[in-house]
């Protein structure tokens, strides 16, 4: 019986907290000016990895926190997320999706397996039946994860709870808040120098920090 772990309420299997686990973010990509075909070769990996657990999951129809994470845009707006991909894109916008790619593939809920468990546990946690779980995921889903306005108030506060519940980012593999904050600069710095580099000073400070935690592979 493999073993398990628990993270922010939520008890994952040793399998699932293993395939968040296995892969970190390589410096040799985010540093890289240009790319090159073996970059591109690890970085089509990744979006292929993350791709395919998107769509096992769409397939499932269970609940990800990892992917509704997705289907939001840097302002908070729904969106619909197609998948990852370099086509079209300029370097440091491929850049900017590893990453992304990768904070998605670190958290346990980005497997099937990871999902339903992670259902399993809040839904003990708020100590609702299958129905009432059921309808709520309904709502959240057709409401693009906000708390729909409905006409009866239990559900309405049924939904609330899960929605609270949601936004704690149990998901997150990532054990303290200095890591997130790690992981959360960098993104921010690739998502505002996208379209001219990366700062080398600020990049290598990031990156530090990111290598300090283990979120990265190596720091050149």
């Amino acid at each position: 019986m493999s073993k398990t772990k628990k993270f922010g309420g939520v008890v994952f299997t040793g399998s699932v907290l293993k395939s968040a686990n296995a892969i970190r973010l390589s410096s040799e990509i985010l540093t890289a000016d240009l790319p090159t075909p073996e970059l591109k070769k690890q970085i089509q990996k990744v979006f292929h990895t993350a791709n395919r657990r998107i769509q096992n999951i769409e397939k499932s129809g269970v609940y990800s926190p990892a992917v509704k994470e997705l289907e939001f845009n840097q302002v908070g707006q729904m969106q619909k997320f197609a998948k990852f991909t370099q086509a079209g894109q300029d370097w440091n916008a491929i850049k900017l999706q590893y990453a992304k790619a990768v904070q998605f593939l670190r958290k346990p809920t980005s497997t099937a397996s990871g999902a339903r468990q992670w259902n399993k546990a809040i839904q003990k946690e708020l100590g609702f039946n299958d129905g009432l779980y059921n309808a709520i995921i309904q709502q959240v889903n057709e409401n693009g994860g906000n708390v729909p306005i409905l006409e009866t108030s239990n559900i309405d506060r049924a939904v609330s709870q899960f929605e609270r519940l949601a936004k704690r980012d149990v998901s997150d593999i990532i054990e303290s808040e200095a890591q997130k904050q790690a992981e959360n600069e960098l993104l921010n710095a690739l998502t505002n120098d996208v379209s001219k580099g990366i700062d080398k000073i600020a990049e290598k400070t990031i990156l530090e920090g990111l290598k300090q935690f283990g979120i990265i592979t190596d720091l050149l």
